[in-house]
């Protein structure tokens, strides 16, 4: 497991300096990292798999099959990353990352309502950082929320992760 995470790391640091380039591909031992422009996949020989999409301009999508019922992706939000991740058991995860240009506050208050059917949840607020974790449907989730400055300009960074309930 902690290889097959080494390659998931490794493959994000090719993805985002291949963006122009063709296909590469690596094989190791443990399986395959196959880096086309943006996207990465990672293959373990074990069954395990992982699809990474990462600094494309404008942003990038999420997985077709990405549970926006289970937590959706505030309107302004720009993607800048987005895994989908099947284990060999073929449970599939994902990770997202979203900037918004709204305040850290506002960006929790539009989780804390769209996440408010959610069973077991957990808050916490840490001066202008905000976190929220729990149930919904057969997915368990966490959400974060950070202030981020980018070129003199505020706003929030999110970092979501949806995976299935145990």
């Amino acid at each position: 497991m902690k290889k097959f995470i080494l390659a998931v790391a490794l493959s994000v640091v090719l993805a985002l300096g291949a963006g122009c380039g063709g296909t590469k591909t690596i094989k190791t031992d443990e399986g395959t990292v196959k880096v086309d422009n943006n996207k990465v996949e990672v293959t373990t020989n074990d069954g395990g798999k992982s699809q990474i999409s990462v600094n494309e301009p404008g942003g990038i999508s999420l997985p077709e099959d990405y549970p926006k019922e289970i937590v959706p992706i505030i309107a302004d939000g720009k993607i800048v990353l987005a895994s989908k991740n099947e284990d060999p058991d073929k449970r599939i995860s994902y990770w997202v990352t979203v900037n918004s240009p709204k305040d850290p506050k506002e960006v929790y208050g539009f989780y804390q309502e769209a996440l408010k059917d959610a069973t077991e949840t957990q808050k916490t607020e840490v001066n202008n950082d905000y976190f929220i974790s729990g149930i919904k449907g057969d997915r368990s989730f966490t959400v974060s929320v950070s202030s981020e400055e980018n070129e003199g300009v505020k706003g929030s960074v999110i970092q979501i992760v949806v995976l299935p309930k145990e």
